[in-house]
């Protein structure tokens, strides 16, 4: 993914709630996964700043949100966004 699309991504993800950043990175992890597209898991942990175990303790213990986003309405979301269909602030 080129910087510029990483941009993309941290912009949109800012500008939502947390709870709703933490469904998202769920949603990518579960449609990279069902993807079969392979990803460098050790990344993750070398991000500084980034406690990765706390990250999960805080999503299992997050309560579920009622307007919870499926995975198509992410993906949709993403092709909006990298087509310059959605700007972002």
């Amino acid at each position: 993914m080129s910087s510029k699309a990483i941009a993309t991504l941290v912009q949109i993800m800012e500008s939502l709630p947390e709870n709703i950043q933490i469904q998202v990175v769920e949603h990518l992890q579960e449609y990279i996964q069902q993807s079969n597209i392979t990803a460098d898991t050790s990344v993750p942990q070398k991000v500084a700043n980034f406690d990765w175990d706390e990250w999960e303790q805080r999503v299992e213990s997050a309560n579920p949100d009622p307007d919870e986003l499926t995975t198509e309405e992410i993906c949709e979301i993403v092709r909006e966004v990298s087509s310059g269909g959605l700007e972002v602030e």
